[in-house]
């Protein structure tokens, strides 16, 4: 049978990228893949026309939803409020920064179904600044052995099974609530593949990645993972989960 599909598309003062994303994804929704699809847009209190163009993208297509948020929530936040009103069996998340080529969004959709978590990695990093390669792989090198975890890349665009994340609550609002979701999961023994994701440059706007608060919103996310892994028994709780799932 096939899978069914909800893509979170968050826009935070991406007037001129949001439209191309958009249309990318649902591009490879009505390839005809899956049993149903849905793209849910969230406007992140933007001011710089999100807004408009998201309201007319949904009065273009019927499988277009819009949520405004009223004040600016970030990234992490706007996946969690899409995977609590998600219709699909898997909910993904791509940004509406047109960051990501055809390929990229064809790569992760089309993995939909062959493991409970599809995990995107940058097939072409050298598209960015040094720096932000540096960080970035320093990052997910050093996430990795701390958790013991053998991921790719840990703060990319994912889709994973609905129900999953569901169970797994509340995460952080920020940058890096993809590496505290795809931790915890893969430590409870969850399935995973990976997806190869060229990326293009933005032809609109700056990347939001390095802003103060996301900064130590990073830092939050690490000591709360830690504690889940190591302390809380989050993770044995999610591994319970898995289990009786599968009985």
């Amino acid at each position: 049978m096939k899978p069914s599909v909800t893509i979170i598309i968050p826009a935070y003062n991406e007037a001129g990228n949001l439209a191309a994303a958009t249309h990318a994804v649902l591009a490879e929704l009505k390839t005809g893949e899956y049993s149903a699809y849905e793209i849910i847009i969230v406007d992140d209190n933007s001011t710089d026309g999100t807004a408009n163009i998201a309201d007319n993208l949904v009065m273009k297509d019927s499988c277009i939803r819009v949520v405004h948020n009223q004040e600016n929530k970030g990234i992490g936040f706007n996946f969690m409020l899409g995977w609590n009103i998600s219709k699909g069996e898997y909910t993904g998340i791509i940004p509406g920064d047109n960051e990501l080529t055809q390929e990229a969004v064809h790569n992760l959709l089309s993995a939909v179904g062959k493991a409970d978590i599809i995990v995107s990695y940058i097939a072409n990093p050298h598209v960015r600044p040094l720096l932000r390669q540096i960080i970035s792989k320093s990052f997910t090198g050093s996430m990795n052995m701390l958790f013991n975890t053998r991921l790719r890349y840990l703060t990319g665009p994912g889709i994973i099974r609905t129900k999953i994340l569901r169970e797994l609550g509340q995460t952080n609002p920020g940058f890096a609530f993809m590496m505290e979701i795809l931790v915890q999961l893969v430590r409870a023994g969850f399935s995973y593949t990976h997806a190869a994701m060229p990326i293009q440059p933005r032809s609109y706007g700056k990347a939001k990645v390095f802003r103060l608060k996301d900064i130590r919103r990073v830092a939050g996310a690490v000591g709360r993972v830690i504690k889940q892994v190591y302390f809380t028994g989050n993770v044995a709780r999610l591994r319970v989960y898995r289990l009786a799932q599968r009985a």
